[in-house]
């Protein structure tokens, strides 16, 4: 015999399940973490749209369009998103409220936006999503008084308006195109001119 009668091996269930009780507790710890961070992150993303949601709307009071382009006489003031929707539900808020004696409407564009609905917005922004779409964009709608907003590494110098940057201290931050603004006859005031990030002359 291995072992004498009078000498048992001792089983090691015992161990074997203190050790995946203590594996259990471990995962048990990393998922809740886990689900700490991700719903951290996602309430950092919301709250972090819903403000930009708000400087788009400081963009429509800070903003003067064309007088004589052809969605002057129209009673709304129209912003689309097309491409990812990261704002979610943000603009909710704003919709329906008046600019320059204008209603705002919001409309979202998953993919691409048709030609017809294309020209008649007044504030477009383009998601990062379809960042090879925005040089063809641009190009569709060039001379168009129509503000255009990403947030998109060298959408300025693609002939972008206003392009958000990365927040620095947890303060969101825009650059600007003039140049590309007054050819589609669109002016800066002052005033949004003195806060931004860079102005593109």
């Amino acid at each position: 015999m291995l072992f004498p009668s009078h000498i048992r091996k001792k089983s090691s269930r015992p161990y074997s399940i203190l050790v995946l009780s203590l594996i259990l507790i471990f995962t048990g710890i990393l998922f809740t973490s886990a689900q700490a961070v991700t719903a951290k992150k996602q309430y950092h993303s919301a709250a972090e749209y819903n403000i930009k949601a708000g400087f788009i709307y400081k963009f429509l009071l800070l903003v003067e369009w064309p007088e004589n382009n052809a969605t002057a006489d129209r009673n709304s003031i129209i912003i689309a998103t097309v491409g990812g929707n990261p704002f979610g539900d943000a603009f909710q808020a704003i919709e329906g409220m008046e600019v320059k004696n204008k209603t705002i409407e919001f409309h979202h564009y998953n993919k691409s936006i048709p030609a017809d609905q294309l020209e008649k917005c007044d504030l477009l922004y383009i998601d990062p999503d379809i960042e090879e779409q925005i040089p063809l964009i641009l190009k569709e709608i060039n001379g168009l008084p129509i503000l255009t907003v990403s947030e998109t590494t060298g959408f300025l110098q693609m002939g972008g308006m206003i392009n958000f940057v990365d927040a620095e201290k947890d303060r969101v931050r825009f650059e600007l195109n003039r140049s590309s603004a007054h050819k589609a006859g669109i002016t800066f005031r002052s005033k949004l001119l003195r806060v931004a990030a860079e102005v593109v002359e």
